[in-house]
């Protein structure tokens, strides 16, 4: 019996250790930190007047095959005419031209 009591006020204790540790020194809602006597000054970063130039395309990469599964609107889909249309192409379109090289699309299923 003796021991019961001793480990259940062991484990208080050290429950209200724990919470009093979680617990914040100062309070830190309602109390406003002083603002600093002086901003501290900082030079202007000066502006490129220049676009950024686009690194150079690499060359000899000629047409680049992609395999995709054209079932899937609006990501890809066969149309009418047979061509593959969707977003997945679109995209890929827009990289092959920024990057400098043909795609060709296969249709697999």
């Amino acid at each position: 019996m003796k021991h019961a009591k001793l480990l259940t006020l062991l484990a208080v204790l050290v429950i209200a250790s724990l919470v009093l540790a979680a617990c914040p020194s100062q309070p830190t809602g309602g109390a406003a930190t002083p603002a600093p006597a002086e901003a501290p000054t900082v030079a202007p970063t000066p502006v490129p007047t220049e676009a950024p130039t686009e690194p150079p395309a690499p060359a000899g990469l000629g047409t680049i095959k992609v395999g995709t599964n054209a079932e899937y609107r609006p990501m890809e889909y066969v149309d009418e005419s047979g061509a593959v249309i969707g977003f997945d192409v679109d995209l890929m379109n827009a990289i092959a031209q920024a990057a400098g090289f043909e795609v060709e699309f296969i249709n697999t299923r």
